[in-house]
């Protein structure tokens, strides 16, 4: 096939006009013959990814968290960071430095990646596979060995465009790479790849990408047909994958009714249903969908908020999903979509994730608060929302992992004048 460099140097232009009537090239079926990624699938001892597992749960069955309020293991001070990422003796974050893996045993740095480069606003986090760590960088995702980060995968050709958490799941690292919602396999080779925008970590299931966008929630056909490019690149930065048509690849796609609605994380799907987290009208929403087709099972909205209505992303177990929201309460909703119980926290809930019994929430208020604290972390139990313990910090927490017996957060440490982070650290409680 010629490069597009080559046909263009060959045409007048009556040849370029003939060529704006060409058609794309042909449909093929996906790459027959990928080569599989290592199994993810995470253990009690591991949080590899933001939703915990290729569903998006957000919920550890197996870990053990702290059941009264926990003492400090470690802390490790750095100059930035967000959600730590877990698998077994690694526990790994982007900071200004670059990759940085930490030992979960004692906090001490197990080995750096990545250096140098340009640092990455959009809070990309690493997402652990088996044996290696995935980092979707500036200009190129690549992966580093979990013991000794040494570089072992790059996906290729590199492309920029990649500021979204990937999902390891079905044998390939699924993200948006250089623009496209692509399948990658273990030799770096993009297997499927299809024009869908998609927020951070989208749900894999059963050959299906779950996706939020901006404004709405979609399912992906990873297996749709896709087409050669009628191009193909004789540099590695003019080079375009085989992509599917956004249409024929799109299995479903919730209508956006308001023009209000927002999406801002991505969905968790579990036995068949989709759980996607809508902000529209000044409320939050949860909205249970038919994950083969679709169609709306119930809808739940919380009070109206402060803000812009936000909910935070779910947390499903138990047969009910989980989640706070910007009236200040954290929710308990079962199966049939009826409310089990909510709980006030007396600020924002930003972030909850879920582990055995417990419900573990990061809260945040002002400085100015009565006791002084800005930061909260709630352990509430799962079936009752009762509160089990809660720690305050000075600052805000930021990212919230639970592996083993341990939780692991980001918390801010440092602040100029104008509130601009200077400095956080990732302490281990348990």
């Amino acid at each position: 096939m010629p490069s597009r460099r080559a046909l263009l140097a060959g045409l007048g232009a009556g040849g370029l006009a003939g060529l704006a009537g060409c058609s794309a090239g042909t449909l093929l079926e996906p790459d027959p013959d990928p080569v599989p990624v290592a199994d993810a699938t995470p253990g009690p001892d591991d949080w590899p990814l933001i939703g915990y597992d290729a569903r998006n749960t957000r919920y550890n069955a197996g870990a053990s968290p702290p059941t009264s309020a926990p003492e400090e293991r470690w802390r490790t001070d750095l100059g930035w960071a967000m959600t730590p990422t877990v698998r077994g003796t690694r526990l790994v974050v982007v900071d200004y430095e670059g990759v940085t893996a930490l030992r979960t045993t004692d906090g001490e740095v197990a080995w750096r990646a990545a250096e140098g480069e340009q640092f990455v606003s959009n809070y990309v986090t690493p997402v652990l596979g088996a044996e290696r760590v995935y980092y979707a960088g500036p200009r190129c995702v690549r992966g580093f060995d979990l013991t000794d980060g040494t570089e072992s995968w790059r996906a290729t050709p590199c492309r920029g465009a990649n500021n979204y958490q990937p999902t390891v799941a079905d044998g390939r690292v699924h993200m948006e790479h250089g623009g496209y919602l692509s399948a990658i396999d273990d030799a770096g080779r993009t297997t499927w790849a299809s024009a869908h925008d998609a927020r951070p970590g989208p749900a894999v299931v059963d050959g299906r990408a779950y996706v939020a966008t901006a404004f709405t929630v979609k399912a992906v056909d990873l297996s749709a047909p896709v087409r050669e490019p009628l191009f193909e690149g004789d540099e590695a930065g003019d080079d375009h994958p085989a992509t599917a048509d956004r249409e024929r690849a799109t299995a479903w796609e919730l209508p956006r009714v308001d023009p209000s609605m927002r999406v801002w994380h991505s969905p968790a799907v579990v036995d068949g249903t989709v759980y996607a987290p809508l902000s529209d009208l000044g409320a939050g929403r949860i909205v249970a969908l038919d994950a083969e087709t679709g169609d709306e099972r119930w809808r739940f909205r919380a009070e109206r908020g402060a803000e812009d209505g936000w909910t935070t992303a779910p947390v499903v177990a138990d047969d009910a999903v989980h989640f706070g929201a910007d009236d200040g309460f954290v929710y308990r909703v079962g199966a049939d979509g009826e409310r089990r119980w909510r709980r006030d926290l007396s600020g924002h809930p930003w972030e909850v994730v879920g582990a055995d019994e417990v419900l573990l929430v990061r809260s945040h208020r002002h400085a100015d608060a009565p006791d002084g604290r800005a930061g909260f972390l709630h352990a509430l139990d799962l079936a009752t929302g009762e509160t089990r313990w809660r720690l305050g910090y000075d600052d805000e927490l930021r990212g919230l992992s639970v592996a083993g017996g341990s939780v692991y957060a980001s918390l801010v440490t440092e602040r100029n004048d104008d509130g601009e982070i200077l400095g956080t650290a990732v302490v281990a409680l348990g």
